[in-house]
């Protein structure tokens, strides 16, 4: 496939997303549409506080780390591109081409106009795709880092439905979302990776004070004097 024909099938991914973008068939992503309950942190925040919460109350640690390591995934995705590659990149969201309400499908050249440095301007911020970057980071983190057995499909499905609405919503091209994906998947991948390296050093430590604890210097009285010794128990 040449360059013609992958520009040709990226501007047919956006004017996809013009006509279809109110079908009854993909009703299903309303939620995380914009505007939707899972669009924004107004719903998931509160959950989240209140699992942390009641994990904090339980003691239960595992809770915790997944919930630290899923916002620490998400926070380290989105400080990077806004303070890293927003400032050196600018390309305009397909729905900021134009003063219209409802924007023209692209044209050619379109999906790679891009200029340096970037602008402060939130609608130039369509290079890479941040709501992907972000949740594509916090499960690669969940299911690098855990295992999900069954669950695992559906959370990468959510991903996916995500980045689905997110071209619907024509927020972003379609390589805006293959990047912004391989940058979360990167970002949650190193977190994880941390917290596996983390958990194995504190396994070797309480496997080395068990072990201090079963070896021992001893001095005690003996029929002749003094008896000095080291005690093992195996």
């Amino acid at each position: 496939m040449g360059r013609a024909d992958i520009t040709a099938s990226r501007n047919n991914i956006d004017r996809w997303a013009v006509r279809h973008s109110n079908d009854g068939a993909l009703h299903v992503l309303e939620p995380v549409r914009t505007g939707g309950v899972l669009f924004s942190g107004r719903t998931i925040t509160p959950i989240a506080l209140g699992t942390l919460a009641l994990s904090l109350v339980t003691k239960n640690e595992g809770v915790q780390e997944g919930l630290f390591g899923c916002a620490t995934s998400y926070a380290s995705s989105s400080i990077v591109r806004t303070f890293v590659i927003y400032p050196l990149v600018a390309r305009t969201r397909p729905d900021a081409r134009s003063a219209n309400v409802s924007p023209p499908p692209a044209i050619q050249g379109d999906q790679y106009h891009f200029d340096f440095p970037g602008e402060s301007d939130w609608g130039r911020h369509s290079f890479p795709g941040g709501h992907l970057a972000n949740i594509t980071a916090c499960a690669e983190f969940l299911t690098r880092r855990y295992s999900w057995g069954v669950i695992e499909p559906a959370i990468w499905t959510v991903v996916g439905g995500v980045a689905v609405a997110r071209t619907l919503d024509r927020g972003h091209w379609a390589s805006d979302e293959l990047a912004g994906a391989a940058f979360g998947f990167a970002v949650g991948k190193i977190v994880a990776l941390r917290s596996n390296k983390r958990e194995s050093r504190g396994a070797q430590s309480d496997s080395t004070v068990a072990e201090r604890r079963d070896q021992a210097l001893f001095v005690e009285p003996a029929a002749d004097g003094m008896r000095v010794g080291w005690k093992l128990t195996l």
